[in-house]
């Protein structure tokens, strides 16, 4: 009878750590890239929201170009919704293999 109240305390920790990691919507605060440098700051780009396995990226009109936002809005996570943003685009670290180039927001909106 013991190892009931120990698991409801550990059901309850889990569900307090997953929910304090949810951001709204409206919140652009990225952290998940501050160890990189600024390659470059992109104003008033055009892009198509792309869903690829279980990460959105934002890729160019011609398709040339993805980039992957550490916190894409939820509002915004629609695939083929055309957007415009600005951001920081990071550096990728030596011997690294990413499927899109990190994207530090500073703006985002529908187009």
């Amino acid at each position: 009878m013991k190892v009931y109240p120990l698991f409801l305390l550990m059901i309850l920790t889990l569900s307090a750590l997953m929910s304090s990691c949810q951001k709204p919507a409206s919140v652009l605060n990225q952290s998940c890239y501050k160890d990189r440098k600024v390659q470059e700051t992109v104003n008033g780009k055009i892009a198509i929201i792309s869903l690829w396995n279980d990460i959105y990226l934002l890729t160019s009109v011609d398709g040339t170009e993805r980039w992957q936002p550490c916190d894409l809005p939820s509002d915004l996570k629609i695939e083929k919704l055309k957007v415009v943003f600005s951001g920081d685009v990071m550096s990728i670290f030596p011997g690294e293999r990413r499927v899109a180039t990190p994207l530090h927001l500073i703006s985002i909106s529908k187009q």
